[in-house]
């Protein structure tokens, strides 16, 4: 199961051997591998979803971004809790001297600090 986001799915494009369930939320433009599924949805997902969706498709690997978010914590507790191996594209490194706030409230605090 591929879940890294229709910017990254070309990247497997060439690993024609295997059967992927992609899951995007907006169809990807590049190649994709010869034999796959595209599953269009958006979540968020319970882990009872992912564990339906796990065992219908038989998922043995989940490949998946580190997005820092809750929404993978119930796929990721459903793949341990089947056995499914994950791998995890690590986030990018932040750019240095770029500020980062940690919210969205945060953000705006630190908008508003600046007028």
């Amino acid at each position: 199961m591929l879940t890294t986001g229709r910017q990254d799915a070309h990247e497997f494009a060439g690993l024609d051997d295997w059967w992927f369930l992609i899951r995007v939320v907006d169809a990807p433009s590049g190649p994709l591998p010869e034999r796959h599924t595209l599953l269009r949805d958006r979540g968020p997902y319970t882990l009872d979803s992912e564990r339906v969706l796990l065992r219908e498709n038989a998922v043995d690997v989940l490949v998946t971004k580190n997005s820092g978010s809750d929404l993978v914590s119930a796929k990721l507790a459903a793949a341990r809790e089947l056995g499914v191996e994950v791998l995890m594209v690590e986030r990018p490194a932040r750019p240095a001297g770029v500020p980062t706030v940690p919210t969205a409230t945060a953000a705006y605090a630190a908008l508003v600090a600046r007028t």
